[in-house]
């Protein structure tokens, strides 16, 4: 995976609504199962990015629930 995809990917998540992003990380799963092994490495890195975000998310999420 090239850095503009990585930075393509970075920007997508940055505006992505949780249901897209939901999504995606849905697609990822099934493509993960079904890629050639040359390109399992990239569906997973890009899985782990949009994982980080679904974690970063809620930890905000839980963040301003306290804060009330």
């Amino acid at each position: 995976m090239n850095k503009q995809m990585i930075k393509d990917i970075l920007a997508w998540l940055d505006a992505a609504s949780d249901e897209s992003i939901q999504l995606k990380q849905d697609e990822l799963k099934r493509l993960l199962k079904t890629s050639l092994s040359d390109r399992k490495a990239d569906i997973k890195f890009a899985l782990r990015l949009v994982e980080e975000e679904v974690i970063s998310r809620s930890e905000v999420m839980m963040f301003v629930g306290k804060q009330d």
